[in-house]
Order: structure tokens, then sequence, then C-alpha cells
């Protein structure tokens, strides 16, 4: 789309507008010490609509501008406005990642351009690849405002009385009233939802999401659906079963995208081990997946590229020092065929260095939650290890308290209680 694709230079043009707009509190601070410029704080943010000439011609445009007697479709003039509007605040997503403006860019602008993006234009907005957590969490924080209304608001008002957005709408009600008080009167249709519906969450993954943009929809939804759902559920036998394993749409989401997009594993199991929400069952399916889907296809693979990792003796200590700080590389003698003497035959491989410490990575996550592969990583000692690294890790999260202790039997009368071993495992 050519508004999206001169991103870049939008970038720059409204990097140059933010710069002007705190030229006056950089001129302020010219006199302070070298010192104190490299210990410069956040940048002020200046925003108006007023200052967008753009899209108030645009906006003057259409309501001069009824659709029986303008050459373009009302359908049409609205898509323009909304495309420029959604290209603008791809560009503010990108300067709030700068540390010297925040995330406080993007909130001020997304709320001054809310009303006129209606409820499809945020969902774009909310799956798009240039959203991250944070920005999502200051859109979901803008619920029940005032948004331009959709042509099939009628429509989408009636899916949202569902029994599964019982709680999500509880949350936009409290939005509507904090905003227009117990008598406020705002159709369902003019003021933004933003359900966390399969739907969104599927084409977040499909732009490719970071970590913690699926982690913070996920946490949303829970919130959403758990507002009426945990009314009356506090005695202790349900508080102590609730583990925080997955739900059912949660790992339906899981199994469907991991299959699909398999080359974004880590973004979902590091949020599925991240909230405790990660079981063996899913642990060895993602193994499985990878094992047949990007790992045999790699070793198998008879393409001729000009780069190819060496995976010979010098490689491998290297690697074995760098990544997982060991003097000596295991299985070195038994790969060399048993001899003292004796020479590792060299492996080639198509990929990278970083890909196999990603791989290294992942292997050990999944390994020390329950996943096993067995001996298919025995021609590839990097990957043998990890996963060894991460059985040991597995074995000791899932011992008993008694049984850790026993690990500090060198220390005298010393003792962990079971709350502290609790803390403890939850970090590995």
């Amino acid at each position: 789309m050519e508004v999206v694709e001169q991103s870049e230079e939008s970038t720059a043009k409204i990097l140059n507008t933010v710069s002007d707009s705190v030229s006056d509190s950089e001129h302020a601070s010219n006199h302070d010490s070298e010192s104190n410029e490299d210990q410069e704080g956040p940048r002020e943010f200046r925003f108006s609509l007023e200052d967008d000439t753009n899209l108030q011609g645009l906006v003057e445009q259409q309501s001069r501008s009824p659709s029986v007697d303008h050459h373009q479709p009302q359908q049409q003039q609205e898509d323009i406005s909304s495309e420029y509007i959604l290209a603008k605040l791809y560009n503010y997503m990108k300067i709030s990642e700068m540390s010297k403006y925040g995330i406080n860019v993007f909130d001020t602008t997304f709320s001054s351009y809310l009303p006129f993006l209606s409820e499809a234009d945020l969902f774009r907005l909310a799956s798009s690849y240039w959203c991250n957590g944070a920005h999502f969490n200051v859109m979901t924080a803008h619920r029940g405002h005032r948004i331009k209304p959709s042509p099939h608001s009628a429509a989408s008002s009636a899916a949202l009385t569902t029994t599964t957005s019982t709680g999500f709408m509880a949350s936009v009600s409290s939005n509507l009233t904090s905003m227009f008080g117990d008598d406020g009167r705002v159709a369902r249709g003019s003021v933004l939802t933003l359900e966390i519906t399969d739907e969104l969450l599927d084409a977040a993954m499909q732009s490719g999401a970071s970590v913690d943009k699926i982690e913070a929809m996920l946490l949303q939804k829970r919130r959403d659906e758990g507002t009426q759902r945990e009314r009356g559920r506090r005695s202790g036998l349900s508080q102590k079963r609730k583990r925080f394993y997955q739900t059912k749409r949660e790992r339906a989401f899981y199994l469907r995208n991991l299959k699909h997009r398999f080359w974004n594993h880590e973004v979902l199991v590091r949020v599925f081990v991240h909230n405790h929400w990660m079981t063996a069952d899913l642990a060895a399916y993602a193994m499985k997946t990878f094992v047949k889907t990007i790992y045999h296809r790699v070793l198998q693979s008879k393409a001729v590229r000009t780069s190819q990792l060496r995976m010979d003796e010098p490689f491998l200590r290297a690697f074995f020092a760098d990544h997982f700080g060991r003097d000596h590389v295991p299985w070195l003698l038994e790969a060399a065929g048993g001899g003292g003497g004796g020479q590792i035959r060299t492996q080639c491989h198509h990929l990278s260095e970083e890909t196999l410490r990603r791989w290294c990575q992942l292997i050990e996550l999944l390994a020390s939650r329950g996943a096993a592969a067995g001996n298919e990583f025995e021609r590839m000692i990097p990957l043998r290890y990890a996963q060894r690294i991460g059985q040991n890790t597995f074995q000791f999260i899932s011992s008993s308290h008694k049984a850790k202790n026993k690990l500090l039997c060198h220390l005298e009368d010393t003792t962990v209680p079971d709350d502290i071993w609790d803390v403890l495992v939850s970090y590995l």
C-alpha cells in the first residue's frame, strides 16, 4: 500500500516535527554540562490536531461534500482519511520506541486521532507489525472512548452480546461510566471496544508479533473473561488448584499458530513459559513440530549456498565457551570415534551461528518443561547438550521440596522453606 510504503519518509518528517516541537527545551538546556547531556532524560513532546493541516483539510473536504454530489463515494473518502491516520500512528509507534521520547508519544497522538478511526481501523492498528505490547496496552486503556461509527455497527453490537464477552463488556461499561456519568447513553458502535477475539490474536501472529504483544493480548483477554467468571470462586480449594494453566481457547490458539507459524516459535513458547501455562504435552508438541518442520529440513537440505556453518572442533570449542560457558565439549571423543587422537568429522549445515544459538535456547527451554526429542540431536552436539541441560532443569523443577533441600547437604543445618523454593523455581 502506497501510504504504508512511504512510512520511512513519513517517519523522518515526523521526527523533524518532534524535534522542532522540543527546540525550546533543547536551547534552554544548552548551559548544562557535558555530563548532564549524556544523562539527558525523555524529551518533552507536544502535539495538537490543529497542527495537522492535512487531516484538517480531509475533514473539512468531507464535511462540505455530500456523497451524492461528490465525485468519490463516501466510503472511499473515509478510507483515505483512515489510511492517512493509520500511517501516522504507525510512525508514532516507531518514534515511541525511542528512549528519548517514550510511550507518551503514542498515547498522546492515539487519543487525539481516536475519534476519526472505526473499530475496523483499530483492529488493523492492533494487529499490525509495528504495534508492541506497550502500544496495545495504551489502546485497551482507551476502551469506552468515542470512535468513528462503523457502517456495520448494528451487526457488531449483536456480536458483542455473546456470553464470552460478558466480562469484556463489563470493563468497557466501567470506562463509559467514568467518561459520561451514570446517565451516559452512547451507542456501542460509537465507542472503542477492542475485543480480544481469536481473529485478532491470529492476525497479530500472522503479522509477526513480538513476545510482549501476544502476552499483553492474552493477559487482557483473561482479565476480560474473568471479570464475571471469578465471582463466587474464592474458596481456598479453588484458589489452590488454580495454577494458571492455559484455558481451552489459549491452548487452541497455541496449537493453531505453532503449526502454521512455527518460525515464530519463540513468541508462543516464551509467552506460555513465562506465564506458567506451558504443560509437558504442549512442550512435547512444540519439540515435535520443531524437529519435523525445521530441524529435519535443514539437515536434509541439499541447496547450494555461499555460506555454510562448519561444525569442526575449533568452532565447537569456541561455541561452547561462548554460549554454554564450558571450557570443553561433551561427547567430543565419542564424535571422534573414541580414539584419543582422532578428529571429529566436520559437518556443514545451512544455518547461521545465530540460528544455532536460538535453537539451543528453544530446545533447552522446551526440555526444561518436559519435552524430549530422544536421539534426534545426536548429529549436532550443541543441540544435544542444550537438551541435556533442559532435562536437568525439568528434573529439578519436578522434584519435591524435600529432595531439593537434600541438594544443600554440604551446608550444615540449612533448609529452605517451601514458599521460597516456589519463588526460586518460578524463575527457571
